[in-house]
């Protein structure tokens, strides 16, 4: 065999292996189904046996008076998205939103809500779940707890708040984790329940709260806003990291047709290599 057929081969092999690699290996990346660290979702499909969304066009295949959508991220959102959010939350679904600032400010804007994630960080030394960066708030509507990880305050204009922390805890405005003596201490709203045709929006000021390091805090309060409902996982920001998407499309094929796909595809490379000796 001629040496850059030896060279194709081995360059086939090596893709395949690395492609096996990608596969094997955990994803870090925040908000990932795949991600079984802290600031993952992977907890969420287990105990929910959650679907998971990689394009805003399928959500014109669903009922929304069926499903509850999960958006966790960080940073603003396309008007394409923002629209079939809002078409889904009109016609019935329920969208719960977590993340930062930006990610919040842009869907609650969407739904006709100005400047509601307001500045700085919310901590609470007395009432937390281990530690000040994790207040925990109550929520009067379920009547149970929720944790949550640096929170930020909501700007509301008479409505009243979904959760709101405990009268212990802080606003830090300087942002350097530590309570002066010029910063107000007291309850603060950090989730608001927007009605919006027949749906609704659920805002969680905060970045982790039914992450994988706080789900376990958090179970009763989501099932509260789920309700009968089954549960989706916005992955579309996810999806658009190619290693992401490799592992999102082959976590749904089964392993069993995954590995006859690459079996078939090593032998068809030795058939070819043997047929050219």
């Amino acid at each position: 065999m001629k040496l850059t057929n030896y060279l194709a081969i081995l360059f086939i092999i090596s893709g395949l292996v690395g492609f096996a690699t990608i596969l094997a290996l955990p994803s870090t990346m925040d908000y990932s189904v795949l991600n079984n660290g802290e600031t993952g979702f992977s907890e969420l499909v287990r105990y929910y046996n959650a679907s998971i969304l990689t394009s805003p066009k399928d959500l014109e295949s669903l009922n929304p008076e069926e499903y509850v959508l999960l958006v966790g991220g960080e940073g603003g959102l396309s008007s394409d998205v923002l629209a079939r959010y809002k078409l889904f939350v009109e016609e019935g679904g329920v969208i719960i939103v977590t993340g930062d600032a930006v990610l919040l400010n842009s869907v609650a804007e969407a739904f006709g809500r100005q400047g509601l994630v307001g500045n700085g960080t919310i901590y609470d030394m007395v009432f937390n779940a281990g530690n000040r960066f994790k207040p925990k708030g109550y929520s009067r509507a379920c009547n149970c707890t929720v944790a949550v990880w640096k929170p930020s305050p909501l700007s509301l204009n008479g409505e009243s708040g979904l959760v709101e922390t405990s009268s212990f805890s802080y606003l830090d405005l300087n942002n350097n984790g530590f309570m002066d003596l010029e910063e107000p201490i007291g309850s603060f709203p950090i989730s608001l329940m927007l009605d919006y045709g027949d749906g609704k929006v659920v805002i969680m000021a905060s970045p982790r709260v039914f992450t994988n390091d706080m789900l376990e805090e958090n179970k009763e309060f989501l099932d509260f806003l789920k309700g009968n409902r089954s549960l989706i996982i916005d992955q579309i920001v996810q999806s658009k990291q190619l290693f992401e998407r490799v592992r999102l499309a082959a976590s749904r094929t089964s392993s069993v047709l995954l590995t006859g796909i690459l079996s078939i595809l090593l032998v068809t490379v030795i058939m070819v290599a043997g047929s050219k000796r």
